[in-house]
């Protein structure tokens, strides 16, 4: 039986979790999608029938000339949205950085379709503070209104843990409805995705972005050979591993490696979250992911890596420590002693 028919607007997959744990499989959903790659692919493969539209981003970064060009031309497309007036809601997770959205929202809720906001950003509110235009330089005042004034949206520049600054919207325009952030295991209960985890023992591994270790001053080819030689150890065990690849990187750990076919690719665009309750261990170098619920083991990887330099070392480990989040005290380091480089206590103090 079908449910609503609902539309959500999403911008990036830092709204997935709240996405996720609103959507309901069983109404006709629409997504009107950012121009973001690893979005589109994760919608197109948990809701492969379902309607999706792409929006070109308006980013605030830009030079005020593209953004107007930008602008104008997202305020001629809008019509093309016209149908989800006919929608029992339209949904939108965030009040800024998405103009492109908030012109199409607007628009369409003047042909009366029922747009409501979800925050998904409870923890950016926080830090996020409404500029009024006194408080703006001359130029941005000016910009602003011009925006204003092609828009005819109640815009506001906001200004987060001050240093970063971007276009808002005023909310108080559309209502707020409950975000109940569900467990990642309920998640997964609902939403239509399947990851094969095979026969025997599978461990998962979320890899880092290798290619761009050298900001670590990292010896990526001494890494890689300890990497190989402790998992050619496990997989003669009978492991098998699933590998979820950072998003911003083009190689994985194996990658050219002896183990490059003994491992099972999950896509970039996955959610690794959805499966990390599924599996007996979980391996990684340095990810906030590992922060997520999870009942099995959780083994940190950093001490197989190699560093060129104290400095790059010191650096890993600080940005490792504020990732663990609540599970800090579940993991486990391999090897037990640091090859070069100092003791467990120096590192992971």
């Amino acid at each position: 039986m079908v449910g609503e028919r609902v539309a959500y607007f999403l911008e990036n997959l830092s709204q997935i979790k709240g996405f996720l744990s609103l959507v309901s499989p069983e109404d006709e959903n629409v997504f009107v999608l950012a121009d973001n790659a690893s979005l589109i692919e994760f919608i197109g493969n948990i809701f492969p029938q379902a309607q999706r539209h792409v929006v070109e981003r308006i980013p605030y970064w830009q030079n005020n000339s593209l953004y107007i060009e930008l602008l104008e031309k997202g305020m001629a497309g809008r019509s093309r949205f016209d149908f989800l007036a006919e929608c029992d809601r339209c949904v939108f997770f965030n009040a800024v950085e998405s103009v492109h959205f908030h012109i199409i929202l607007d628009h369409i809720a003047s042909k009366g379709a029922p747009v409501v906001f979800a925050n998904a950003y409870r923890s950016v509110d926080s830090h996020m503070v409404r500029m009024a235009d006194k408080d703006l330089t001359a130029e941005q005042g000016a910009f602003l209104n011009e925006i204003r004034r092609l828009s005819g949206l109640a815009l506001y520049q906001y200004r987060v843990n001050n240093t970063w600054d971007m276009f808002g919207l005023d909310r108080a325009a559309y209502p707020e409805i409950p975000l109940h952030i569900l467990p990642w295991r309920d998640i997964a209960r609902k939403v239509p995705y399947h990851v094969d985890l095979g026969d025997g023992e599978c461990a998962l591994l979320i890899d880092s972005p290798v290619d761009k270790f050298v900001v670590h001053d990292i010896d990526l080819e001494a890494s890689r050979a300890n990497i190989v030689e402790f998992f050619s150890k496990r997989f003669a065990e009978g492991l098998s591993l699933l590998v979820k690849p950072h998003p911003a990187s083009t190689k994985t750990t194996f990658t050219g490696t002896i183990l490059e076919d003994r491992v099972r690719l999950l896509d970039k665009a996955f959610p690794v979250e959805l499966v990390m309750h599924r599996v007996p261990a979980v391996y990684f170098f340095s990810s906030s992911t590992i922060a997520a619920e999870t009942d099995g083991r959780l083994f940190c990887l950093m001490d197989l890596v190699e560093f060129n330099s104290d400095r790059g070392r010191r650096e890993a480990y600080e940005i490792l420590r504020t990732g663990l989040g609540d599970n800090g005290d579940k993991v486990e380091f391999i090897p037990p002693a640091v090859a070069s480089g100092g003791s467990l206590a120096e590192n992971h103090g």
